[in-house]
């Protein structure tokens, strides 16, 4: 929303190059994030996260499932900025969660409307390699893992907020 001299609020549309700069942005703050978290994250927490996700991930998929999925993204990204022990690291990942949480939410609530949540099982194994790499302690590979995760994501956001949207412009606003 910007707010316009005379005019009031008004809602601002969303692009394609927004999504993808701020996943861009995103991937490399959480990538580091992931990287940093590996040596230091609660592996308790890990292992009960981990049986959220596989039970998800064969679950039966509808909107019950949609907002358990979204907290739990919400807990495991949480969970990793937190045991990053950098400071302003985790600060600027939580300046861009409201933008990324509104994306995902955005392509979710369209998601809903078509009682299509295919994406629910592929985020769980997505989180899930990224938990395995964790738990065996390989930054890299948790890093590589959390790389993947966020292009999935963008494609899957880009997608499902352009399709039949004529709000949403593919150029700047």
């Amino acid at each position: 929303m910007d707010l316009l001299p005379n005019r009031g609020a008004v809602v601002r549309s969303i692009t394609v190059q927004e999504v993808r700069e701020v996943c861009q942005v995103r991937r490399v703050l959480e990538c580091e994030a992931t990287r940093s978290a590996c040596s230091q994250i609660d592996a308790d927490a890990l292992e009960a996260m981990a049986l959220e996700m596989r039970t998800l991930a064969v679950a039966e998929q509808g909107p019950a499932n949609a907002s358990l999925a979204r907290e739990l993204d919400n807990r495991f990204h949480d969970l990793i900025s937190t045991a990053c022990e950098n400071t302003l690291l985790a600060r600027e990942i939580g300046r861009l969660k409201l933008l990324f949480r509104a994306y995902r939410d955005t392509a979710w609530d369209r998601v809903a409307a078509k009682n299509d949540y295919r994406r629910l099982p592929m985020e769980a194994a997505e989180h899930l390699a990224i938990v395995e790499c964790l738990l065996a302690r390989d930054a890299s590979a948790a890093a590589r893992a959390m790389a993947s995760h966020i292009r999935s994501g963008e494609r899957y956001w880009v997608r499902h907020m352009t399709a039949g949207i004529s709000t949403i412009k593919k150029g700047r606003s």
